[in-house]
């Protein structure tokens, strides 16, 4: 985010008035914090507020459709082959609301 700010400030006039948001969500939780925080920055907090309250029904819909499974899956989730590389960040909430380990 430094190095987008600072090119911001050497932007000249089509950069005045822009502001850098960043976001790194660690958990699903902080993702939908993020969501909220999105409508926030662009002015319409009702519009976030709302997207964000979504995302958290679908994440709860998910989970109730998934953990009646009888036997959970377990799974790995590669987000990069070479080299091989497992998700990381809310990645192992997705798994674990979808029902596996």
């Amino acid at each position: 985010p430094e190095d987008v700010r600072r090119a911001l400030e050497d932007g000249g006039s089509c950069a005045r008035g822009m502001r850098v948001e960043s976001y790194a969500p660690g958990t699903l939780m902080e993702v939908a914090e993020s969501i909220e925080h999105v409508g926030e920055a662009c002015g319409v907090p009702r519009r976030g507020a709302r997207a964000r309250r979504e995302f958290e029904d679908r994440l709860v819909a998910v989970r109730e459709a998934t953990h009646a499974a009888k036997k959970q899956r377990t799974v790995l989730l590669l987000e990069w082959l070479d080299p091989a590389y497992d998700g990381g960040h809310w990645v192992p909430g997705m798994i674990v609301a979808a029902g596996c380990v």
